[in-house]
């Protein structure tokens, strides 16, 4: 399984606005064959930093999930909302 960790921040005054887009793209990417988890969540005690969690079955499910009409139209607003460093980082299922 395929799996990344996007560490995030958003610049101020975008939290609404971020946490409404991803609350759909986490929906519509739970409907996804391959996509196995979409998961976002908010830093505790700094309002701007999100984590962002997804597994996929395989490298090809992650590649589909790239290609789906949600990513095209809600990433790139995603985007927008951001203000720094986006940390990604890509990982092997363990267990």
């Amino acid at each position: 399984m395929t799996c990344f960790v996007a560490r995030l921040k958003v610049k101020p005054g975008r939290q609404a606005d971020f946490e409404r887009l991803e609350r759909e793209f986490s929906r519509l990417a739970s409907e996804e064959a391959g996509t196995l988890r979409y998961e976002v969540l908010r830093h505790r005690t700094d309002p701007d930093a999100y984590l962002v969690y997804a597994r996929f079955t395989d490298e090809a499910a992650f590649r589909a999930h790239q290609e789906t009409e949600a990513y095209r139209r809600l990433v790139p607003q995603i985007m927008e909302t951001l203000g720094g460093e986006t940390d990604l980082q890509f990982f092997d299922w363990v267990g």
